[in-house]
Order: structure tokens, then sequence, then C-alpha cells
């Protein structure tokens, strides 16, 4: 997924989790929405899309086992 997002975006995302866990429900939000991360995680995703990342972020990540991927703030608003 990070490397399919590489490509469309233009630029290699920050990801966080277990790089071989398979990925079924992924959940996005464009720009700075990783204040809404734990309401993915609720909604039983796992992996959540956005533009930036904090160090609350990271834990929550880590913490959760649902992975991550900080592309980039302006790079996902040019989609979202």
């Amino acid at each position: 997924m990070a490397a399919h997002v590489a490509h469309r975006l233009g630029r290699q995302p920050q990801a966080l989790g277990d790089a071989h866990h398979k990925v079924r429900r992924v959940a996005w939000c464009t720009g700075a929405a990783q204040g809404l991360f734990n309401d993915a995680i609720e909604a039983g995703a796992d992996l959540y899309l956005s533009g930036e990342i904090s160090e609350a972020t990271t834990h929550l990540s880590r913490e959760s086992g649902v992975a991550y991927l900080a592309a980039g703030h302006h790079a996902t608003e040019r989609y979202g």
C-alpha cells in the first residue's frame, strides 16, 4: 500500500505498522487528520491514511496494531 501511495502522490509516505499484515479495510482523511485515527480504529480499519503524523499517532498505531500512512498534508489534499 505504501508503494502504491508513493507512486500516486509522488512522495514516499511515512509508514507505521507491520508491513506483512493483511489490509482489508482502509480509512482515510486528507490533510491534518491524525486526530481522527482513533475513529478509524473504532470503525475497524486495518490501515489509516492521512497527511500528517504526530507522536501520539505513533503510539496509538503501535498499541492498536493498526497501520498508519502519513503521506503529506498538501500531497493528500490534492486528491482529497
